[in-house]
């Protein structure tokens, strides 16, 4: 990888750290872990997010289901991790490789 783009890398990740915290403070979240990632819990919901490979995991106990996995995968905007943030339950768009797993199977 040429110097420049390493260099715009690094300070692109420093920006979705930086960005990812101020959301998490913003909407109230704890942060728990930032090894491996960003853990963030708030309730009974948890957020787990890699900056580098920009994944988002959610962990919340579902009404219907009981608790509940989903993994997302993408290019996520600062904007769509914002609305996450705010509402863990957020359909995101299908650009977005979604998984859903059931805790227990």
């Amino acid at each position: 990888m040429p110097k420049n783009k390493n260099k715009q890398f690094i300070e692109d990740y420093d920006y979705r750290l930086y960005r990812i915290k101020h959301f998490g403070k913003k909407y109230g979240w704890k942060i728990l872990s930032e090894i491996d990632g960003m853990i963030f819990g708030s309730k009974e919901i948890w957020l787990r997010i890699d900056p580098k490979k920009m994944t988002v995991e959610t962990e919340l106990i579902h009404p219907k289901r009981g608790e509940t996995k989903l993994i997302r995968h993408g290019d996520f905007t600062m904007n769509l991790i914002e609305k996450i943030f705010c509402n863990p339950r957020v359909h995101t768009p299908q650009e977005i490789d979604s998984q859903y797993v059931q805790e227990g199977e």
